[in-house]
């Protein structure tokens, strides 16, 4: 098993031979921040799926895996995208029964998990599956207001 941490915009190249005739699993994770990546958990010779990427604060987390790649002689372009693991949220507030709603401020989100063990696998489109632990009562987001268009909300 190989690693090597990489920062935006700096081509550092990875010093290892790869054989044409095995398969390769690659794992690419983000969490949009400066410092040093958390290292994998995970022993040579172990499965991936038990490889896990241990989330201690709400992090803005992306990951992209592609597995059992068999390389070819020169380039070879894996193409990553990263995704965003957990943080999406949608929310739909509708001005039905309210009138025009021009800002909303004070707004919670309630049972939000701090940490979460994100565990890498086969399946799936990005491979991977989560484990929340650790819930918070109550999180605090930032005061938003609704465009005049009433299609985008801002915050400061």
């Amino acid at each position: 098993m190989a690693s090597k941490d990489y920062r935006c915009g700096n081509d550092i190249p990875l010093d290892v031979p790869f054989s044409t005739q095995e398969t390769y699993s690659f794992i690419v994770y983000s969490f949009g921040k400066k410092e040093a990546l958390p290292p994998l958990n995970v022993q040579v010779g172990a499965s991936m799926e038990s490889v896990m990427i241990a989330l201690n604060s709400l992090t803005d987390a992306m990951v992209c895996s592609k597995m059992d790649r068999q390389l070819k002689r020169g380039v070879n372009d894996l193409a990553f995208v990263l995704e965003h693991t957990f943080c999406k949220i949608r929310t739909t507030i509708t001005s039905e029964s309210a009138g025009a709603i021009n800002s909303v401020g004070d707004f919670e989100v309630s049972k939000v998990f701090q940490q979460a063990n994100i565990k890498l696998n086969k399946q799936g489109r990005n491979g991977v599956a989560l484990q929340f632990t650790d819930l918070l009562p109550t999180y605090t987001l930032a005061p938003f207001s609704i465009a005049s268009n009433s299609l985008q909300a801002t915050s400061p």
